[in-house]
C-alpha cells in the first residue's frame, strides 16, 4: 500500500500546480507498478477529489496503465475549468461564471484522455448530495469513460464521507468491487454482474 499527498498538499512540501501534481502522480504510479510487479500483484488505485482528476490524467501516460486491476475515482471531476465554472455559477450569474472559468487552466485535466483509460476499469463513485463537487461532475466523468466502467451513486450527504471504518454497507460494496477486480484482472469486466 502506498499513500501519498501531492506536492503542497497534506504533509507534503512544495508548490502545488497542475504540472507538479501530474509529475507526482506519474512518480507514485511508477513506484506502485514496480512494487506490484515485484510481488506478482496488480495495482489498485483509490484517488479522491482533485487527486482523482490528477491520477485519471496521469494513468494514460504511466507504465502502470497495463497493470491496473481497478481505479476507484471518489468524488472527482473530469475538468478543472468546468468545476470552477459550476462553482462560480452558484455564486454569480451564468455569463460571469463562464468568464471566471477562463482564468483557470484546463491543462493536465483528465477530460481529453478519459477515453484512453480503458482497458483499466474505473469505478466512479460519487455522493448524489455532494456539496463540494456536485454529482453532475461524477456523471460527466462516467459519461466520458469507455468500458469497463461503473457509476456507484452514494446515497449519503457529504464529500468523501462515505466510509465508516469498514463497517458500513458502502465500505462492504467497495471491498466487493476490489475483491471481484482482483479475481477478474484478466477478464473482460471487473464489475459484479457483468461477467
Amino acid at each position: 500500500m502506498l499513500i501519498f499527498d501531492y506536492r503542497g498538499s497534506g504533509r507534503s512540501d512544495g508548490n502545488p500546480n497542475l504540472e507538479n501534481t501530474y509529475k507526482d502522480a506519474l512518480a507514485i504510479l511508477t513506484k506502485a507498478n514496480k512494487r506490484s510487479r515485484k510481488n506478482g500483484i496488480s495495482v489498485f488505485i483509490l484517488a479522491q477529489s482533485p487527486g482523482g482528476a490528477i491520477v485519471l490524467r496521469a494513468i494514460v501516460d504511466s507504465e502502470a496503465h497495463s497493470n491496473v486491476a481497478l481505479i476507484i475515482a471518489d468524488s472527482t471531476f473530469p475538468s478543472y475549468r468546468d468545476l470552477v465554472e459550476r462553482k462560480a455559477r452558484d455564486l454569480t450569474f451564468f455569463q460571469l461564471s463562464t468568464l471566471i472559468s477562463l482564468f483557470f487552466s484546463n491543462r493536465k485535466s483528465p477530460k481529453e484522455t478519459l477515453s484512453r483509460i480503458a482497458p483499466a476499469p474505473v469505478l466512479d463513485m460519487h455522493s448524489t448530495d455532494d456539496p463540494v463537487v456536485d454529482f453532475e461532475h461524477g456523471q460527466d466523468l462516467f459519461d466520458s469513460l469507455d468500458s469497463p466502467r461503473e457509476l456507484y451513486r452514494i446515497q449519503v450527504y457529504g464529500h468523501l464521507g462515505w466510509s465508516n471504518m469498514g463497517k458500513s454497507d458502502r465500505d462492504q460494496t467497495i471491498l466487493s468491487y476490489m475483491t471481484h477486480a482482483r479475481r477478474a484482472f484478466s477478464e473482460p469486466s471487473p464489475f459484479p454482474g457483468e461477467e
